[in-house]
């Protein structure tokens, strides 16, 4: 049986009782979307994670071995489903403000890579949805401001068009990857609890989205407007019968929008629905200077 057997200032210690070691945590962490707890072991180089509930428990498992084929992600070690307790390896990693430009070009590359591996897998399933941004606009029961502009962005040409919806990460960005210590670095997959459907380049844009906003970092954002990631946009979109349109460049960010704002922003109050809509304001003056200058 699984317990939490005390818990003095930083040192909280879970035994069990079929192994006398057990688990020693020096760190307990509240969940992003609090509804469990990280514990970290830094002696055995184990991470425990507690649920709240069996879905969220049930979907982590789930997900794991959904994509650990595709994507490099830290092994799960030991399973209990009677105490909703998953332990999985801890890597030791490099603090994101440790990071080189080397370092951030190499988790774009490492993301378009591995991306391109997984769409081929999923290319030709015979189940694939298809989601149109007229598909996404009809479910939205109420339009604000920020929708409206996202909606207007879309080029009338491409309102209709239905793009692939895959499976993905949902929230792909700097903090949810780590790259490992030592010279043999490797770059890992975390925090998977928002994977859902979403259109096929979501956690692309999404990524770059999340740099910009969190990080004020927009090198992703103006490298693509300058057509340096085409060739890695040209190929996934062929994987899926598509076409990539370089003078369409702004028009696939917009989607992305109206994706993440169905997804994450339609239920947001008026404070969090202002700030966003400011940075994105933000943005649509960088691809204004982008366009300008890449004319």
């Amino acid at each position: 049986m699984l317990y939490l057997k005390r818990y003095l200032q930083s040192d909280l210690i879970i035994e069990d009782n079929e192994n006398s070691d057990g688990f020693r945590g020096t760190l307990l962490l509240q969940n992003g979307d609090g509804k469990g707890i990280k514990i970290f072991d830094f002696r055995k180089e184990e991470l425990m994670l507690i649920y709240s509930n069996y879905d969220d428990y049930e979907k982590k498992i789930r997900t794991y071995e959904y994509f650990r084929k595709y994507y490099t992600i830290p092994r799960i070690l030991i399973q209990n489903k009677d105490e909703l307790a998953v332990t999985e390896e801890y890597i030791n990693f490099e603090l994101n403000k440790d990071w080189t430009d080397r370092e951030y070009d190499l988790i774009l590359k490492d993301i378009f890579q591995k991306s391109l591996v997984y769409f081929r897998s999923q290319s030709g399933k015979n189940d694939l949805i298809r989601i149109s941004p007229i598909s996404l606009i009809s479910k939205l029961a109420l339009k604000s401001y920020l929708s409206e502009q996202i909606i207007n962005n879309i080029g009338k040409e491409f309102i209709d068009q239905e793009l692939p919806a895959i499976k993905l990460h949902g929230d792909l960005w700097t903090s949810n990857i780590l790259i490992s210590q030592g010279n043999n670095k490797k770059i890992f997959y975390i925090d998977w609890e928002r994977s859902d459907v979403f259109i096929f380049y979501y956690d692309l844009f999404n990524f770059m989205w999340n740099e910009f906003f969190n990080n004020r970092y927009s090198s992703y954002f103006e490298r693509y407007l300058s057509g340096e990631y085409d060739d890695y946009f040209e190929q996934m979109f062929r994987i899926f019968n598509l076409t990539f349109h370089k003078d369409q460049r702004v028009t696939y960010i917009h989607i992305f929008f109206l994706n993440h704002f169905y997804k994450r922003w339609r239920k947001l109050n008026r404070n969090s629905e202002t700030r966003i809509y400011q940075v994105y304001q933000e943005l649509l003056n960088l691809i204004d200077r982008g366009n300008k200058h890449y004319r």
